[in-house]
């Protein structure tokens, strides 16, 4: 079953104006399909309705995770945080259609000549991020950043505050 914005703001506790905003930036790692009718969800509009799937929500919730302020350490700008999202959304998808034994993680790893998309556990993650700057110690650097989130984390929280709400998230197969 798709989601309203109502729904996506009560289970990530987005702020329905920071919604709004991210929404009109077109800085969501969803495509907005605005509807004139919510009822009649063919009738497409200008402004208007839009529905989100379970997955949708998911990866909506890593592009607000990345972009928040934890302790002392500030969040991704949208830009950023909307291509990590997008980029890592292939992985999200497979984690969250099926059940890991240890968290499963997406994010990026940056370095002055590049970066790459990772995802798995932080074990996986590490041992890739040692493989890829393992191949030419001498002329590549090591990476500068490194971020992540943990997507296993954001699916339980998602499924417990859907459960408390009564809103129906991950039980019908729909992602």
């Amino acid at each position: 079953m798709l989601k309203t914005r109502k729904d996506v703001c009560n289970l990530i506790e987005m702020d329905v104006e920071q919604f709004k905003t991210h929404a009109r930036r077109d800085q969501f790692p969803t495509f907005y399909i605005a509807y004139a009718d919510e009822k009649n969800l063919d009738a497409v509009g200008e402004r208007g309705w839009n529905r989100f799937s379970d997955l949708e929500i998911v990866q909506i919730a890593v592009f607000e995770r990345l972009m928040c302020e934890m302790g002392y350490a500030k969040g991704l700008p949208p830009d950023s945080a909307k291509l990590i999202s997008i980029n890592a959304g292939g992985a999200i998808q497979r984690i969250f259609e099926k059940q890991f034994s240890v968290d499963q993680w997406v994010g990026y790893v940056a370095g002055r000549d590049g970066g790459a998309n990772v995802d798995g556990s932080l074990i996986e993650i590490c041992a890739r991020v040692e493989k890829l700057y393992a191949k030419s110690p001498n002329s590549r650097p090591k990476p500068g950043r490194i971020f992540l989130v943990n997507v296993s984390e954001i699916i339980r929280r998602l499924r417990a505050r859907a459960a408390r709400l009564k809103i129906s998230f991950g039980e019908d197969g729909e992602g």
